[in-house]
């Protein structure tokens, strides 16, 4: 995925309602002419927070979705594109495994937001470091320390490994937030009723026209075909998580397993409660290889459609099917370790006979060399007595 520099990741965090396509935006007319109520910007945490909490939950979770979507929904683009609805390759981008480490860490720290949304001091800080970066101020220790407060070290820890990867996804957060929470009290604009009609009943059908040839060709197991559809029906409507959660098994069927894990995640972010969306994804992470994130991919796709009996059978069969990968990987790994050990207690083995038997040969060798030099040496002693004598005898 593209990296964006400061100015230009702010400017792509309000983009999701910003570029309308011209026959869905009498749809959106009626949401900006619902403010009826005025409050003073000081009143904001505190309206905000008196609010039901369930009903805060929906807002965050509609949020959620608008921080995530310039970096996992879609690409920069000219304005023509976006008018024209010609996404290209928008929805398309592979998801490696580098990015989904960043994207999750995202995922935690929108998922504080929703935690401590009733909690004044959360709001108060979203709402004044969100200021800030409106005014092209990022003050990174004052957003770590908003995540210290809530105890969670680990987030923490992720953000420290990411390093300054980090930054834009934290502005994207605390912009998004502010934005959203503002736009809410001030306006008293109805956020989740605006997600649901975003789009025009014209767009909503050709998108379902688009899916119904889709689901067609993947029964005729014309796979690339099916791709294609789907992507046609995502460009109408891309905020329905049924049509990544079709596209990934399409992808899974033909390999393309990166592109699968995108599909699966925006699923999920889109519809946390859809079974099949962390289905999909936890088979992607498995195919790539990454089995223990696939198998705490699934424990937390448990937990989250825990209100889906039906869905949540086939999340727990997966469930074993991955522990019995991993037992088997871990088997094959113990039995490697094994025959590696073996062999190299052998080779151990055979190095010192050799070498054991290195220095009796050289022994002999050498027993051999001396009992040459000492019958040279008496050859020699010899010779030299003989000399002697034949000396002494001459005079």
């Amino acid at each position: 995925m593209e990296s964006y520099t400061f100015e230009a990741q702010l400017n792509g965090i309000m983009l999701y309602g910003t570029f309308i396509k011209p026959c869905c935006a009498l749809a959106c007319e009626k949401f900006e002419k619902c403010s009826s109520k005025k409050y003073e910007p000081d009143d904001i945490w505190t309206i905000w927070c008196n609010k039901p909490v369930y009903e805060l939950h929906k807002y965050c979770d509609v949020i959620k979705i608008y921080t995530f979507w310039p970096f996992l929904f879609e690409h920069k683009r000219n304005l023509s594109e976006k008018f024209n609805g010609d996404l290209g390759e928008t929805h398309f981008c592979e998801l490696t495994l580098e990015t989904l480490s960043e994207m999750e860490t995202l995922e935690d720290v929108t998922d504080l937001a929703k935690i401590y949304a009733n909690v004044p001091h959360f709001i108060k800080g979203i709402l004044k470091i969100g200021s800030e970066i409106e005014s092209r101020l990022f003050n990174i220790t004052e957003a770590l320390e908003w995540l210290k407060y809530a105890d969670d070290i680990g987030i923490l820890h992720k953000l420290e490994t990411l390093g300054n990867y980090c930054w834009p996804f934290l502005e994207a957060f605390f912009a998004e937030y502010k934005h959203y929470i503002s736009k809410v009290v001030l306006e008293d604009y109805n956020l989740v009723e605006e997600f649901e009609s975003h789009h025009c009943e014209s767009c909503i059908k050709k998108s379902n026209d688009m899916k119904k040839r889709g689901n067609e060709e993947f029964t005729k197991e014309n796979f690339e075909t099916a791709i294609a559809s789907y992507t046609k029906a995502i460009e109408l409507w891309p905020e329905n998580h049924l049509l990544y959660g079709n596209r990934a098994l399409c992808f899974l069927r033909t390999g393309q397993y990166k592109k699968a894990l995108g599909d699966g995640k925006r699923s999920i972010i889109l519809k946390p409660s859809w079974p099949k969306g962390h289905y999909r994804f936890c088979d992607a992470l498995s195919l790539l290889g990454e089995h223990k994130k696939a198998l705490e991919a699934n424990e937390r796709g448990q937990e989250l459609c825990s209100d889906s009996p039906e869905g949540i059978k086939d999340l727990i069969q997966q469930h074993e099917k991955l522990k019995k990968q991993m037992e088997e990987i871990r088997g094959m790994k113990q039995y490697k370790q094994r025959i590696k050990k073996i062999m190299s207690q052998k080779n151990s083995s055979e190095s010192a006979s050799v070498s054991n038997q290195q220095p009796k040969k050289s022994n002999e060798k050498k027993m051999q060399c001396d009992g040459r030099n000492h019958l040279n040496q008496k050859k020699h002693t010899k010779v030299s007595d003989f000399l002697k004598m034949c000396i002494c005898g001459s005079t």
